[in-house]
């Protein structure tokens, strides 16, 4: 064969090969966008559309699509309830090396009032389209023979030194003593004798060291207390020390508009319930609960398992695969579930068994919350993927998990089940057969008839092998994206409060920017101001500071090093706002803008200095 007629045959083959790799590019390309933009699906439900009055209602909002650009979804105007949010879980499934999730959003809607209403669309925007769930209708229904609220006979221990006063708050624990990380209900409960002209406004005590889960939804109802009616309205809060010690919770306290016949001029001739409601003009009032205590108890050091985690509660273990029969280097998923009562969140991932000849990969974890009955309650999953690397059979150990039961006083070891899997071989050809002939001479001509004469110019190659590597080069850098994006991710998602604190000062130019958009009144403007600046705070030194007093926020702004002279200008700006928000008989004309420039400026000026 001539060395022309070998050169071209070469020259075809490196074609067919270049062909090869923009097939395979092409199809990287294609997963890889096809991830990026995978459709999202948004779904809403209640768990039922007719419901009494002083009951609530579940929402579940479940958007399903690619994991990691699940944005969360947009409540529509909801201002005929009070809407509490009661955790979410997350389903995450690997289909043919894809990985495909859905997270279930739930909330509890307490009504206001009785009535048919409609909740609205909830959206969700991924990548400029807009999804939204169909609205929903619910009907709620009177309670009784009216609209009130039912009634509800409360202990009387509480309550017995308020029984003379038409408003007061009560708070309570439901232990004063418990171990570390034991769960402790915080009952706060508002008794009002009068009607309420606005929703009060709830603030609760300094609950500095304790992980703390809201309980929802918030009761409405009635009690007589010493042949008086009172409405009343409770809260209750989950609490979980985070180390042993004595610790005071501070006052509860509660801001109301309530209906004041104090300076009736007409004297009792106007005390018709009708005369009381036209001429009174309300009056806002302030009430504190008083300051409660508890003691948290160390956890027992004595038999104490090695591989106790710090869970305190009541739990059970699962374990399963997603496949019982595998072929090698194909995926397994695998999935412990430890589930129960208690600080759900807290719980960390069970130590990996060592599993010989198999590849794993990082765990994924997710946390789903119940809150039923006021107790909180859950599970949480742990996925891992496995790879098998030689035919036979996989044992999956059972996977162990300690805690402490607070009210057996003793620590409890639980063990998942065992898992055998059987591993074949990969079908997959490791060869490629040739055929073979008998005169080797034949198949060259035979081969040299199919070779096009025409092999086209040099510069045609170097085209094909340009594009090449340009496509490659894409497929490298939209890798790189994706990798830094979700390493991004995780970053965020573990310095969240970092990430707050150096972003506090552009969230608060951002909020008193959008104050002086539109006509705006004094009380509102004032209120905006104040709002702003306490969580421009709250983000700074990455504490909730709304409900202290000037004196306990002024303790805390010293041990986050900032200057006396800027706390001086903090506590001039919160007061004034204070008194301007609280003062709607201050006339004269205010420049909302000016004013909201030289805040802003204070601001900025506290920000460059303030350094954590």
């Amino acid at each position: 064969m001539k060395k022309s007629e070998i050169k071209k045959i070469e020259i075809k083959r490196l074609e067919k090969k270049s062909f090869k790799v923009l097939i395979l590019l092409f199809s990287i390309l294609y997963s890889l966008f096809s991830a990026i933009y995978a459709e999202i699906n948004i779904n809403a439900s209640v768990d039922k559309n007719t419901v009494n009055f002083g009951d609530s209602i579940i929402l579940q909002v479940v958007v399903s699509g690619d994991v990691s650009n699940i944005p969360k979804p947009e409540l529509p105007s909801l201002t005929d309830f009070n809407v509490y949010s009661s955790g979410t879980s997350q389903n995450i499934s690997f289909v043919n090396g894809q990985v495909s999730s859905s997270v279930t959003y739930n909330f509890i809607l307490s009504p206001n009032k009785p009535g048919k209403f409609t909740i609205g669309a909830v959206s969700l925007i991924v990548a400029g389209k807009k999804y939204s769930t169909a609205p929903i209708n619910i009907e709620v229904l009177p309670s009784g023979s009216s609209p009130s609220q039912k009634q509800v006979n409360l202990p009387q221990t509480d309550i017995s030194s308020q029984h003379n006063r038409e408003i007061f708050v009560t708070a309570v624990l439901d232990k004063k003593r418990v171990f570390v990380n034991e769960a402790i209900t915080y009952t706060f409960r508002f008794f009002t004798a009068r009607n309420l002209y606005s929703n009060p406004e709830y603030r609760p005590p300094n609950f500095t060291g304790f992980m703390v889960e809201d309980l929802p939804p918030q009761k409405n109802y009635q009690t007589i207390i010493d042949g008086k009616r009172y409405n009343v309205i409770e809260i209750k809060t989950a609490l979980f020390a985070t180390s042993p010690g004595n610790y005071n919770l501070g006052e509860a306290s509660l801001l109301a508009s309530v209906r004041d016949f104090t300076n009736d001029p007409f004297g009792n001739f106007f005390d018709d319930d009708f005369f009381k409601g036209f001429f009174d003009g309300g009056k806002t009032v302030s009430v504190k609960s008083k300051p409660l205590s508890v003691e948290v108890l160390p956890l027992p050091s004595e038999n104490k398992p090695a591989n106790f985690s710090s869970a305190v509660g009541s739990y059970d273990i699962k374990s399963s695969a997603d496949k019982s029969e595998v072929e090698v280097n194909n995926p397994i998923t695998l999935t412990v579930t430890i589930s129960g009562f208690g600080n759900v969140k807290s719980i960390l991932e069970p130590k990996f068994p060592n599993i010989a000849g198999v590849r794993k990969y990082d765990t994924i974890s997710s946390v789903n919350i119940s809150k039923s009955n006021y107790k909180v309650s859950g599970s949480k999953t742990f996925n891992t993927v496995i790879v098998p690397l030689n035919p036979g059979y996989v044992i999956i150990p059972e996977f162990e998990f300690s805690y402490f039961n607070p009210s057996e006083k003793e620590y409890k070891r639980i063990k998942s089940n065992s898992i055998k899997i059987k591993v074949k071989p990969s079908t997959g050809s490791s060869s490629v057969k040739l055929p073979v002939a008998s005169s080797g001479i034949n198949i060259i001509e035979q081969d040299i008839r199919f070779i096009k004469t025409n092999i086209g110019k040099k510069s045609d190659n170097k085209t094909i092998f340009l594009v090449s590597n340009i496509i490659f080069i894409i497929s490298v850098l939209i890798f790189l994206a994706s990798f830094s994006c979700n390493r991004y991710n995780y970053f965020i998602s573990k310095n969240y409060s970092l990430i707050k604190s150096r972003r506090a000062f552009k969230e608060f130019e951002k909020s008193i920017k959008n104050l002086i958009k539109n006509g705006v009144k004094s009380e509102e403007f004032y209120g905006g101001i104040y709002e702003s600046l306490i969580k421009y705070i709250s983000d700074k030194t990455r504490m909730a500071v709304s409900g202290y007093t000037f004196g306990e926020m002024e303790n805390i702004l010293l041990k986050k090093n900032l200057n006396a002279d800027n706390i001086k200008e903090i506590k001039e700006i919160l007061e004034n706002a204070n008194f301007m928000r609280f003062a709607p008989s201050v006339k004269g004309s205010i420049d909302f803008k000016a004013e909201a420039t030289k805040i802003k400026e204070t601001v900025r000026n506290i920000e460059k200095g303030w350094r954590i």
